[in-house]
């Protein structure tokens, strides 16, 4: 399945040419630890390594993440960095901050697994909830040694958007938020 040339519904799945119906294996090991001062820490790493039987020349992908979130006054807050390389070369880098609203009869480690999608309370009812953020790129592009490198200028794009009561985009459902990694 692909959207704009990119391939979706697979996190592995942008990691060759479109169209390229090459194999490959892929890992995850990911850590979580309940933290001594509170809240909890997940470290993950993924790779991926496409097969080489065609004309693309793929590299194993890497991706590194630290995360840290903990209840907070009825929320839940944190934070995210990851770091890699993909499977073309490049390296890539996101830092990522969150709130999301907390289940206040909860005890504060049982709230976290339930935002983690772990644990959930008997409730399928669907949830209203806004999904907001801002995001901010700039494209470095680096073709071949015979064409020039180019930098575009920095973009920067703000996003707000109501929930609703189905799964779906900007949906919730028995603390999860439908689609998340």
């Amino acid at each position: 399945m692909s959207n704009d040339g990119l391939v979706i519904s697979n996190w592995f799945g942008d990691q060759r040419v479109l169209g390229d119906g090459v194999g490959g294996r892929s890992a995850i090991a990911r850590l979580n630890w309940d933290a001594w001062f509170g809240g909890q820490v997940q470290l993950r790493y993924r790779t991926l390594e496409n097969q080489v039987y065609g004309v693309i020349p793929y590299q194993r992908y890497h991706e590194v993440s630290v995360g840290y979130s903990r209840p907070w006054k009825g929320i839940i807050i944190g934070g995210e960095f990851e770091s890699g390389s993909d499977a073309f070369g490049r390296s890539f880098g996101r830092l990522a901050g969150f709130v999301r609203y907390d289940n206040p009869n909860a005890q504060p480690v049982a709230a976290l697994l339930d935002s983690q999608g772990v644990a959930g309370d008997a409730d399928t009812s669907g949830q209203l909830f806004v999904d907001a953020g801002v995001n901010a790129l700039r494209v470095r592009t680096d073709l071949t040694e015979l064409t020039p490198k180019t930098t575009g200028r920095s973009m920067t794009r703000r996003a707000l958007g109501p929930g609703g009561t189905s799964r779906g985009f900007g949906s919730q459902r028995s603390g999860r938020a439908a689609g998340s990694r």
